[in-house]
């Protein structure tokens, strides 16, 4: 398959596009897991866009502190301040836009934008059965946690925390 041009940029919520985004991800069944209306913090994203300016990839985060989502206390430095992340809550790429380095470049725009945000680190779960994204998570120097997630309806699916220091 033949390269195809495209652009990376970094998104906030009050993008004139992010609407577009939302659908998107409503779309592809991502929106339950990416965009959860009771959320009182800011999204951002980093977004793959083609040639012509369409939406091809996006990789969505929010800033929390880190701890509670985990139900303990809030992590704290030295001097007491609370430490915060971003959480990853949505990677994707369009299949024909896959393995072209597009979902590598969209996590290495957050790992940067992280920084720049003063974050102490990057955040996500994914299950077991995401060999691709496992792979640029390794590459990445994400550290991985494997865990055994219960939902609601008691089922249980295998996945991995991935924790990478910024």
């Amino acid at each position: 398959m033949t390269k195809q041009s495209f652009r990376i940029e970094f998104w906030e919520e009050n993008h004139p596009r992010w609407p577009e985004l939302k659908e998107l991800s409503a779309s592809l069944g991502d929106s339950k897991y990416v965009f959860i209306d009771d959320d009182p913090v800011p999204f951002f994203a980093s977004i793959a866009l083609d040639k012509d300016h369409n939406l091809i990839g996006y990789h969505v985060f929010l800033i929390q502190p880190i701890g509670p989502e985990m139900y303990t206390s809030p992590v704290s430095d030295r001097n007491g301040n609370t430490l915060y992340e971003a959480k990853i809550r949505g990677l994707h790429v369009l299949k024909p836009w896959r393995n072209q380095g597009i979902g590598t470049k969209l996590q290495e725009l957050i790992l940067q934008k992280a920084g720049e945000l003063d974050l102490f680190q990057v955040r996500s779960f994914s299950a077991r059965s995401r060999v691709e994204n496992y792979a640029v998570k390794m590459k990445l120097g994400f550290a991985c946690h494997p865990e055994l997630r219960t939902l609601k309806d008691g089922s249980t699916y295998e996945g991995v925390y991935w924790v990478k220091r910024v």
